[in-house]
């Protein structure tokens, strides 16, 4: 019967927690921050000391925007969460404190308490590099309070914070954000004459308009892609650093391993089939493609496991990556969702308590006939969502 116990395993972030005298979720947190520095320092060495020694034009205030917008965020987030606790999270113990100074000194602890930089930090990262400044600042305004503080704060929140104020920023901004230079840094700029990112190109191969190897040549070959080199987000572009955060954060126990992995694996494939009715079968290079370029490897690390809004249950993580896969690569093909990383996460974070509950359900279900249509369900959700991509592709060509 201990084989069959109704148990939820610790939701990704929280591993570390079976062992509070040891670990602790400050201590998780840390290692996550800890993951996340090379990928900033890369998207300041990429996007703004590179262009400022090359390029005579470049300012050093265009040198040093990658780290301006990386602190910047964070530090919004931070001041969201404190005046929000402020204003509305006060509590019997805050009321207590008749000295300003101790009242201060509180707040600053719960905005700690809350980890409050990190939804600035992930918002920074993921944003074009010309996003003005003030956006930025709202995306992170935005994130924090709707995202997270309306909920609850740190715990509660049913959708990822991040992306959150990411979805915000570039559905109301984008038309600013693409006047103000968008994603391309000034070295960029000039060898990419199309002014356009991987993804952005990647529309005219499903079209037939251009080949992959015209893609390529514009925007490098793969090489490019993993080490990072190519047109993006501020500082999620290196495939190479992914995955080094990846194993970082899977050998200190603060991520599940297999989480990520079915994620890309079923990216991979998927583009493959895809691929193959577009006349790529031949090749892996198309499946690489769509692994490789926008916020894929970043995603899978980062925001497949976050600790809240990600499933408990060990089967619900596998099907919950997959489904997030399938509406990635949907949304990439059939809409005109450049990435869709970030909408197939928040989409499938409505989802997660009822994955947890049916998917723990199935796990202890005695009789087989019922823990086969089970499958048999999540089986069929995937395969519609195959079919309606292949044919929504093939009938449109």
């Amino acid at each position: 019967m201990a084989d069959k116990r109704f148990a939820l395993s610790k939701a990704p972030h929280l591993r570390k927690s079976d062992f509070p005298k040891v670990y602790g979720t400050s201590v998780i947190m840390r290692d996550l921050c800890i993951a996340l520095v090379p990928l900033i320092l890369f998207g300041w060495l990429k996007n703004g000391l590179y262009p400022f020694i090359q390029i005579d034009a470049t300012s050093f205030y265009d040198c040093i925007r990658p780290l301006m917008m990386v602190i910047i965020g964070a530090l919004s987030s931070f001041l969201s969460e404190f005046v929000f606790f402020l204003v509305a999270k006060k509590d019997k113990e805050f009321e207590g404190l008749t000295n300003y100074k101790e009242k201060f000194k509180y707040l600053l602890r719960k905005a700690f308490k809350s980890y409050s930089i990190i939804p600035g930090l992930m918002i920074a990262m993921i944003l074009p590099l010309y996003t003005p400044i003030w956006v930025l600042i709202i995306g992170c305004v935005f994130g924090s309070i709707v995202g997270k503080m309306l909920f609850g704060g740190f715990g509660y929140n049913i959708f990822n914070p991040a992306l959150i104020g990411y979805v915000f920023v570039i559905t109301a901004f984008y038309g600013v954000i693409t006047k103000n230079g968008g994603y391309l840094n000034p070295s960029e700029a000039i060898s990419v004459t199309t002014g356009a990112t991987p993804l952005n190109d990647f529309k005219l191969v499903i079209s037939g308009a251009k080949t992959l190897n015209e893609i390529f040549n514009v925007h490098g070959s793969l090489l490019n892609f993993l080490i990072g080199n190519t047109g993006g987000s501020l500082a999620e572009t290196s495939a190479i650093l992914c995955f080094i955060s990846y194993l970082f954060l899977v050998l200190n126990g603060v991520i599940d391993w297999k989480s990520p992995l079915v994620y890309i694996g079923t990216i991979f494939v998927f583009s493959y089939i895809l691929g193959a009715f577009l006349g790529y079968a031949g090749t892996l290079n198309f499946a690489l493609f769509n692994v490789l370029s926008g916020g894929v490897l970043f995603g899978a690390v980062f925001m497949v496991t976050e600790p809240v809004t990600s499933p408990r249950d060990p089967l619900a993580k596998i099907f919950y990556a997959m489904f997030m896969a399938l509406i990635t690569i949907m949304l990439r093909f059939l809409t005109d969702f450049n990435e869709g990383v970030a909408t197939s996460i928040l989409f499938m974070n409505m989802f997660t308590p009822v994955l947890d509950i049916k998917c723990a359900q199935l796990r202890v279900q005695d009789i087989m006939k019922k823990k086969v249509l089970g499958y048999a369900a999540f089986s069929l959700i995937a395969v519609a969502i195959v079919l309606f991509t292949v044919l929504s592709l093939v009938g449109g060509k």
